[in-house]
């Protein structure tokens, strides 16, 4: 390097911002002639260790103007970190105390507020529904799921409270006249919507026939499976042609399965026929 910068600490000294940008600014010809000599090397298989060297060389001088940088940087932010911290104590922690309270003691108010607004609505909505003959099992106040807000007039939170009751009452009078309505009207206090509670009733009797049918349908081949077997045994055991009045005794093992009852029935068959088993 022909230019030599011997001293980072002696180019770059702490003052006001703009004289250090200066400091910067009047480095600035050095900084680009040094590293433009680096470039004008030519990098051959002979020269190759001289550019190493120059480059460890620009890299070395690189670091010390970066740790001058952090060190510069700590002293300029040192003033600043303790304004900060006196305006912390001085200014913010005071008004963000006193925000937290102000917002507290509106927060019990406007609770109060809405307390008392839906104490009132309550107060409607259970004398009206005992005045359209529903019960709280019918229709309780959650159920009709109001949201009571500062701005919400108590004429219109009524007004929902009332088209809420006459709704649950046209449902109700509706699924009483339905066949199944025991079920629906069990359907309808859980979910709360009349379409709902008749779709989910029938799908729920649309599934058991389901299944019994299925079932229905695997004991009837069941049976002709068993009926076949016995039909298989009696033509492996029984002679090619049984004239009427056959006295010979033949014997076929098979398995039945069925109820106790079935079971029973099939014994008294065995007996009253004078056919011989073992137990």
């Amino acid at each position: 390097m022909d230019t030599q910068i011997t001293e980072v600490r002696d180019v770059i000294i702490v003052e006001q911002l703009p004289v250090i940008a200066e400091q910067l600014r009047s480095i600035k010809a050095a900084i680009e002639e040094i590293t433009s000599n680096a470039l004008s090397l030519e990098c051959t298989e002979d020269t190759v260790k001289e550019v190493k060297k120059e480059r460890a060389n620009l890299n070395k001088l690189y670091a010390a103007f970066e740790a001058r940088r952090r060190e510069v940087k700590e002293q300029i932010l040192a003033p600043y970190n303790e304004f900060e911290r006196v305006y912390k104590e001085c200014v913010r922690e005071p008004f963000s105390y006193a925000d937290s309270k102000l917002q507290e003691k509106i927060y019990n108010v406007e609770q109060e507020l809405k307390r008392a607004k839906r104490d009132q609505l309550r107060e409607y909505y259970e004398e009206y529904r005992t005045s359209i003959g529903l019960t709280e099992r019918d229709a309780p106040f959650e159920a009709a799921n109001i949201n009571v807000t500062l701005t919400a007039t108590l004429k219109s939170l009524k007004e929902k409270a009332k088209e809420h009751l006459d709704r649950v009452k046209r449902d109700l009078a509706m699924i009483a006249t339905l066949e199944n309505h025991a079920e629906v009207l069990a359907e309808y206090r859980r979910t709360g919507n009349v379409t709902d509670a008749i779709a989910n009733v029938n799908a729920r009797k649309k599934a058991i026939e389901e299944e019994l049918n299925r079932a229905e349908f695997i004991d009837d081949i069941t049976n002709a499976e068993a009926i076949a077997k016995v039909d298989e045994a009696l033509e492996a055991f029984a002679p090619p042609e049984v004239i009427d009045g056959d006295e010979d005794i033949y014997e076929v093992t098979f398995t039945v399965r069925g109820t106790i009852a079935q079971l029973r029935a099939l014994r008294e068959f065995i007996v009253s026929e004078g056919l011989e088993y073992d137990e």
